[in-house]
């Protein structure tokens, strides 16, 4: 099985441009992966109900996101803004904020499209967008809006079979088949990438993941799967 490294969602940008492989470098530098960690961070406090706690470290990440912004280009402020945001919605979902947690999620599809925009080879990010449906199924079911959870559930369904856009970056649709290009573009050095490929670019795995998570959705409402 190829490491967890090798199955970050990152991990081959590097390899299609000189443009992508100076953004890989300026994400990975160390400002940026202390950011991220403190997010993954804020966002366990949360999971383990440790909410006050990991709100405060969320608050302290937004100002981080402020100040990195400040040193990197905006491709990489806005990858970190999308982090930021999702979690920022896992917050307002925990505090049954329901109406803030919908908008907060809405903002962080805008962060990826906008960072598709500014970076086209960032089209990775928008596999996300999937995940961000089953996190408004969650808020509709807490908030017992059971037609738009069934919506939202649906319109994830058929994003996973490429039937729907996963976000629209300026006049265009992002599908999963615009992802599948680009990991198809990629040249695999080694069996672990070759495999790592094999994973990304397996349909059917991907279409039944995505029905497993629905089930998740439907059994333990409050369970959120970070795209850290």
């Amino acid at each position: 099985m190829p490491s967890t490294e090798v199955l970050r969602w990152y991990y081959f940008i590097s390899r299609v441009s000189r443009a992508g492989s100076e953004w890989f470098q300026e994400y990975s530098s160390s400002a940026s992966m202390t950011l991220g960690q403190h997010l993954d961070d804020a966002l366990n406090l949360m999971r383990d109900q440790e909410i006050s706690k990991g709100y405060h470290l969320l608050q302290e990440c937004c100002e981080g996101v402020d100040r990195v912004s400040e040193s990197h280009s905006e491709a990489v402020s806005l990858v970190l803004r999308r982090w930021y945001l999702s979690t920022l919605a896992f917050y307002y979902y925990l505090v049954k904020d329901f109406e803030a947690a919908s908008q907060t999620l809405k903002a962080t599809v805008s962060a990826i499209e906008s960072a598709i925009e500014e970076a086209p080879f960032l089209v990775v990010l928008a596999s996300a967008c999937c995940e961000l449906r089953l996190h408004e199924a969650r808020i509709a079911r807490y908030a017992r809006r059971w037609n738009e959870l069934h919506r939202h559930v649906e319109l994830g369904r058929r994003m996973v079979r490429s039937d729907h856009p996963l976000c629209v970056v300026g006049d265009q649709a992002v599908r999963f088949t615009d992802i599948d290009r680009f990991h198809q573009s990629i040249i695999a050095e080694n069996a672990e990438e070759r495999h790592a490929l094999e994973l990304l670019l397996n349909r059917e795995a991907r279409v039944n993941g995505y029905e497993s998570a629905i089930r998740s959705v439907e059994i333990v409402p409050n369970v959120v799967v970070p795209y850290h």
